[in-house]
C-alpha cells in the first residue's frame, strides 16, 4: 500500500506545506502529518477526496508508486503554470524605500490603474506612484494600496484596500479577500478559492453576492495582494437595524420608567 508515500510525494510535487494541504482538504494539520507518517489511514470518503484532489484514480493511489509513473504529466517537475504561481518562474516586485531602507506603500489611484497593470514591474513608474508609511502593519511584508470603486464591491466606496504581497499562490486559502491584477479582468477585490491544484485557476468571488463567481487562469494573473487593511474616505454609518434596536430598547425604558412612576403613585395613595 503506498497511500502515505503517494501522499507525501504529491503533496511535494505541488509545491504544497503540509498546512496549505490541510487548508485546501479542510482536514486538520494533524491528520495530515499521521497520514503521511503512517499513523493513520482516512476511511474511504475523504481518501476519494484526496485522490480526485491530486487528479489521480484510487487505484493508482492506494496500490502504484507514483513516484515511478507518469500520470497525466511529467511529474519529474511542476508544469510552467505551477511553477509561475509557486514563484518559481521570475516574477518582478517593484519597491521604494526611503533613507532608512524603510519599505514605501505606494498607492494605485483609480486613474493609474491601467498604467499600474502595464507598468507594475517598472522600478521607475512605481517609484512615482503616490507613497506612505503606516506603522501599524506587520512587519516583513510588502504593502500595496489600491483605491476601490463601486463596480468592485468588496469595500466600502471611496476607500482604499491595502495588501500584502503574495509570493507563493499555492498557499492561498479559500475565502481569503485579496486583490487580483490582471489584465484580463482589471483590478479587482475578491473572495477567492485556490484552484491552482485541480485546474490552475482561482475562482473570484464578490464579496456582496451580487455579481456571479469566475474563474481567471494563473497565467493571466500579474500580481496578488492579501488583504491587510482598509482606510475609509466617508464617516461609516450607523446600520439601520442598530438604530431601530437602539429605538425599541429606549421605547421600553420610558415605558418602564411610566409603569414605576404609576406603581410610586398608587402606593402614596
Amino acid at each position: 500500500m503506498f497511500f502515505s508515500s503517494n501522499l507525501r510525494y504529491l503533496r511535494r510535487v505541488h509545491n504544497l506545506t503540509q498546512e496549505a494541504l490541510s487548508n485546501h482538504l479542510g482536514v486538520s494539520l494533524k491528520k495530515i502529518g499521521s497520514y503521511e507518517e503512517e499513523r493513520a489511514t482516512p476511511k474511504l470518503e475523504p481518501l476519494i477526496e484526496i485522490a480526485n484532489f491530486f487528479s489521480v484514480t484510487l487505484e493508482q493511489f492506494i496500490n502504484q508508486d507514483l513516484s515511478l509513473e507518469s500520470i497525466n504529466k511529467n511529474t519529474s517537475e511542476l508544469p510552467e503554470l505551477k511553477k509561475y504561481a509557486a514563484a518559481e518562474r521570475l516574477r518582478v516586485l517593484s519597491i521604494t524605500q526611503d533613507r532608512n531602507e524603510n519599505e514605501y506603500i505606494e498607492l494605485v489611484r483609480l486613474d493609474s490603474e491601467e498604467d499600474y497593470i502595464k507598468g507594475y514591474s517598472d522600478i521607475d513608474f512605481v517609484a512615482g506612484l503616490p507613497k506612505c508609511q503606516l506603522p501599524a502593519l506587520p512587519l516583513n511584508h510588502t504593502y500595496r494600496a489600491f483605491e476601490i470603486s463601486d463596480s468592485l464591491l468588496a469595500a466600502p466606496t471611496n476607500s482604499i484596500v491595502v495588501g500584502a504581497f503574495v509570493a507563493d499562490w499555492n498557499e492561498l486559502k479559500d475565502n481569503e479577500p485579496c486583490i487580483i491584477v490582471s489584465e484580463n479582468t482589471g483590478i479587482v477585490f475578491r473572495k477567492i478559492k485556490n484552484q491552482i491544484i485541480q485546474n490552475d485557476t482561482l475562482l473570484l468571488e464578490d464579496t456582496n453576492g451580487q455579481f456571479s463567481s469566475y474563474s481567471v487562469s494563473v497565467e493571466d494573473i500579474e500580481e496578488i495582494w492579501r488583504f491587510a487593511a482598509y482606510i475609509s474616505l466617508d464617516f461609516p454609518q450607523v446600520p439601520t437595524q442598530v438604530n431601530e434596536l437602539r429605538q425599541t430598547m429606549q421605547n421600553l425604558q420610558s415605558a418602564l420608567e411610566i409603569l414605576e412612576e404609576r406603581k410610586i403613585k398608587k402606593k402614596t395613595r
